[in-house]
C-alpha cells in the first residue's frame, strides 16, 4: 500500500485557522493546497484573528508542472499569499524546494518547524 501525505491539506488548514482563532502565534504551509478555489481571495478579503509572529511557506519546484490547470496555480498562489502577509508586516519566508509535491515531505515539514522556532 502506497502511503500518501496529507501535509498539503494541513498547510491549507494552518493558514485558514489563523482566520478563525488567535491561539496560534505561528504557522507553516508546506506544499499547502493554496490552489484551493477561492482561498486566495478569502485571504485577501478577510482579517486575521491575531498577529502571527512568523509564517512559513514552501512548495516543490515541480508542483506547478501538472496537467491540472487548478493545481498548476499552487506556486503562484503561495507566493502571492506570502507576499500579501509580508506587506502586512508579518515575518514570512518562501522556500522553493527541489522536486514535486510528494518529494521529501518529512524534511520539508521539519524545515518549516525549524524556521518557526527561531526567536
Amino acid at each position: 500500500m502506497k502511503r500518501r501525505s496529507v501535509y498539503s491539506l494541513a498547510g491549507l488548514f494552518a493558514l485558514y485557522a489563523l482566520y478563525g482563532t488567535d491561539v496560534f502565534s505561528r504557522a507553516a504551509s508546506v506544499s499547502g493546497s493554496l490552489w484551493f478555489p477561492g482561498f486566495r481571495e478569502y485571504v485577501f478579503s478577510h482579517e486575521l484573528k491575531g498577529q502571527p509572529g512568523r509564517v512559513f511557506f514552501s512548495v516543490g519546484g515541480r508542483e506547478s508542472r501538472t496537467k491540472s490547470p487548478v493545481l498548476q496555480t499552487v506556486q503562484e498562489h503561495t507566493e502571492a499569499i506570502c507576499g500579501f502577509y509580508r506587506d502586512k508586516g508579518l515575518c514570512t519566508t518562501f522556500r522553493l524546494n527541489r522536486g514535486g509535491h510528494h518529494d521529501h515531505p518529512a524534511e520539508r515539514t521539519a524545515e518549516g518547524i525549524q524556521w518557526l522556532c527561531i526567536e
